[in-house]
């Protein structure tokens, strides 16, 4: 079971607190779940540090990166494969950073890349040094024919 939450309210009115009693409610209740808490004002720290938890601290100058390309091969849903899914989520960041829907050429060039950006990675059974960046995604997309 997935659980989310969200506290809204108005300026003064216990959020952080209510949150943070929640949070602590939740460890103690549940103490193998993970916690996820995007904290941009950084006011949740001191909690995670208290009860043990690990801190990612994300920005252009963060040590931290994520590899939009990296999947577990062994995954699938509802019939789908784990390339197949990275294809589909690749084609969202492109529609997204196109700001529109894609045209079905261009799903079938993202989807031809994503597929060939994977081969040796499949090959080598996902060993983690054959894993494609979005670097090698764009360097395979201007090498296209097609526009």
């Amino acid at each position: 079971m997935n659980s989310n939450g969200f506290t809204l309210g108005t300026s003064g009115s216990g959020k952080s607190m209510f949150t943070k009693a929640e949070l602590v409610d939740v460890i103690f209740k549940h103490p193998d779940d993970e916690i996820i808490v995007i904290d941009p004002e950084n006011e949740y720290a001191p909690l995670c540090e208290a009860f043990g938890g690990e801190l990612l601290k994300i920005s252009p100058n963060s040590p931290t990166h994520f590899n939009v390309f990296d999947t577990d091969l062994s995954y699938s849903d509802e019939g789908s494969n784990a390339i197949a899914m990275k294809s589909q989520f690749v084609m969202s960041i492109c529609e997204t950073a196109k700001g529109m829907g894609l045209t079905s050429n261009e799903k079938s060039i993202i989807d031809r890349c994503v597929k060939k950006l994977y081969k040796e990675f499949v090959a080598s059974s996902g060993n983690k040094s054959y894993l494609p960046t979005l670097t090698d995604f764009y360097e395979l997309l201007l090498r296209q024919n097609e526009q």
